[in-house]
C-alpha cells in the first residue's frame, strides 16, 4: 500500500514539473532562463528546449521549427 501511494506522488510531481514550463513562442529569452528547460508548442506538439548563453536576447520561436522538411522519394 505504501508503494502505490509513493508511485502516485512521484507521478504527480513529474507532471507538475513539465506543466509549469510552457512558454509562448514570441517571448524573449532572458539571462535568468540560462540552464533551464522549457516546453514550446510548435503547432503540433510540445518540444523541450534547453537554454544556453548564446540564446539570450532571441525569441523562443526561433529555436523550434514549425514545419517539416520535405523529402523527395527516389
Amino acid at each position: 500500500m505504501f508503494k502505490t501511494k509513493l508511485k502516485k506522488i512521484l507521478k504527480k510531481e513529474k507532471n507538475i514539473d513539465l506543466k509549469t514550463n510552457y512558454i509562448k513562442r514570441n517571448s524573449e529569452i532572458l539571462p535568468s532562463y540560462i540552464g533551464n528547460n522549457f516546453q514550446i508548442h510548435n503547432g503540433n506538439k510540445f518540444i523541450m528546449l534547453f537554454i544556453t548563453e548564446n540564446m539570450v536576447g532571441h525569441k523562443f520561436g526561433e529555436f523550434v521549427p514549425t514545419r517539416k522538411k520535405h523529402v523527395y522519394k527516389k
